[in-house]
């Protein structure tokens, strides 16, 4: 008797997973993570499972102190709650809200992955140390997880998120020198309240050295403001770095 729409009135039609990248089809990742007539889903376990590998609801343990972990309903604390837990929790969880919560540096992280090829390194502000006496030391990068799916998976989700650039919901960025690729969001967090806009990507799509987040609270659809943030410092950095 509940009521799960697409954000776009009538719906998408039938779409497979780069147009749904591209456009934030809701209606497509519902069923993959909820199920839907038949097709059974992911289900609040597996989508556990996936997003511990990537350290979701765990601090990045960047070296700054005071950092956030976030929040992700394990069915151990879902078990613990009072209240129930039903297929349209898990829904909402397959979008990226409802009892999900994520700092910009997760987020980032997790772009990271794909825009390397599969490795989740641990972030860091320290790039070398140098003593009184002028000796240098190079802090070098710290894997947390290496092979985060298999290449054709990466690709798969790299094709989209270039989608969203060149033909979703991401076009804003379209004409920018070296090809940006991405993904626009727009988290629902009180009725009363606009939705936060956000924007993530990396730069170039081919050999990448850069990924951003942009996180406008109360900003309204990512793909509005968010993504023309993006837009601004992507024409200003690709000014000063021209991509491979």
């Amino acid at each position: 008797q509940w009521f799960f729409p697409d954000w776009k009135e009538g719906g998408h039609g039938s779409v497979n997973v780069l147009d749904a990248l591209a456009w934030s089809v809701n209606t497509y990742f519902y069923t993959i993570g909820g199920g839907y007539q038949g097709f059974p889903g992911l289900g609040l376990s597996r989508l556990q499972k996936y997003l511990q590998r990537f350290h979701m609801g765990e601090k990045t343990d960047i070296d700054i102190p005071g950092e956030g972990t976030g929040f992700f309903p394990t069915p151990q604390r879902v078990a613990e709650r009072s209240t129930h837990w039903y297929i349209g929790d898990t829904y909402n969880l397959s979008i990226g809200q409802g009892d999900l919560g994520v700092t910009p540096l997760q987020i980032a992280m997790m772009m990271s992955v794909f825009a390397n090829g599969g490795t989740l390194y641990r972030p860091r502000l320290v790039q070398r140390i140098v003593d009184t006496q002028g000796n240098s030391t190079t802090m070098p990068p710290v894997v947390r997880a290496t092979a985060l799916g298999t290449p054709e998976y990466i690709n798969v989700v790299r094709k989209g998120l270039r989608a969203a650039v060149e033909r979703g919901s991401a076009q804003k960025l379209k004409a920018i020198p070296g090809s940006v690729a991405g993904k626009t969001g727009t988290a629902q967090w009180r009725k009363d309240k606009p939705s936060h806009a956000w924007f993530t990507g990396f730069y170039p799509y081919v050999n990448p050295s850069l990924v951003i987040v942009i996180l406008v609270e109360e900003g309204g659809e990512g793909s509005g403001i968010a993504t023309q943030v993006a837009k601004d410092f992507f024409e200003w950095y690709s000014t000063l770095h021209s991509p491979n």
